[in-house]
């Protein structure tokens, strides 16, 4: 019961910010704070393990209908409908009022990127594509050590001394992690105050010298991980720092246990990356308001 005190207690804030966002958005007044509530369900509906449909009487069951303004449960099919008439974008605008207020007045110091699968809900999904990824290394023998694997990637530029996640993407699968490298690091730059000579923690696949320029050019010190492609040995930087990109792994992890990352019901990127942006509020909703 502690993540239902928990979750009570941050619902306020996050009804705020999506109703302001639907209210930008055009929804008027009244209709931006129905909006919100929305929204907010679904971002609490990983939180509780559950699917749009059991959603309502998952709300009731915790006590949560009154925290979010409900004075009765909600029919299941408003929350299909919101995701359809309010899209991603709206979803990801929500986030970034949230994480925009926590860093109004903070440096970022350490940055860290990485991705994560997202497996396909249906192999008829047909923006889900196949990428490679390495196979665990319990499983792994002489012969195969990656595998082809159908689905998505959440590409995420994060704050390490946080835990909060500044940026992410969703792309298919056979995109290469460093494809997402410009789209993240411009936000990230364009929008956060960024420490002079901040580093940048990466593993080996975005071992790039248009990276490293990009970096250089902005005072960000690269600690990344050097890509022996097969010709020499590869090799983990001698920096002290580095070790703390084990703090993107951590917050996969809890995307991954606690918040429902994986739990994707959905076909077609636009609907996985609503999937993945409410995920998000969640992850702040648990570990950062």
């Amino acid at each position: 019961m502690n993540i239902i005190k928990k979750i009570k207690n941050k619902i306020g804030e996050v009804r705020v910010a999506a109703s302001l966002i639907a209210q930008k958005l055009g929804h008027k007044y009244g209709n931006g704070r129905l909006v919100g509530r929305q929204i907010a369900a679904i971002a609490i509906e990983n939180l509780l393990s559950c699917s749009d449909k059991e959603l309502p009487d998952c709300l009731e069951n915790y006590q949560l209908l009154d925290t979010l303004g409900y004075k009765k449960k909600p029919d299941p099919s408003i929350f299909s409908h919101v995701r359809k008439e309010v899209g991603s974008h709206a979803i990801m605008e929500v986030d970034q009022f949230i994480i925009q207020r926590l860093y109004q007045s903070r440096s970022i110091r350490l940055l860290a990127i990485d991705s994560k699968f997202i497996q396909t809900f249906s192999k008829n999904d047909v923006q889900a594509l196949f990428g490679y990824f390495t196979t665990p290394k319990r499983d792994q023998t002489a012969e195969k050590k990656t595998e082809l694997k159908q689905g998505y990637k959440l590409h995420t530029i994060i704050d390490v001394e946080t835990g909060i996640p500044l940026y992410w993407i969703v792309l298919p699968a056979n995109k290469h992690d460093s494809e997402a490298f410009d789209e993240l690091f411009q936000y990230v730059k364009d929008h956060f105050r960024i420490a002079h000579e901040a580093k940048f923690l990466a593993d080996s696949a975005y071992d790039s010298t248009h990276i490293y320029e990009i970096l250089r050019y902005f005072n960000i010190i690269p600690v990344i991980a050097i890509n022996g492609r097969g010709h020499y040995k590869s090799m983990t930087p001698k920096d002290k720092d580095y070790g703390k990109r084990w703090s993107i792994e951590r917050f996969f992890s809890k995307l991954q246990r606690k918040v429902g990352i994986l739990n994707n019901r959905f076909i077609g990127i636009e609907r996985v990356t609503f999937h993945v942006n409410s995920v998000m509020i969640g992850y702040m909703i648990r570990y950062a308001l």
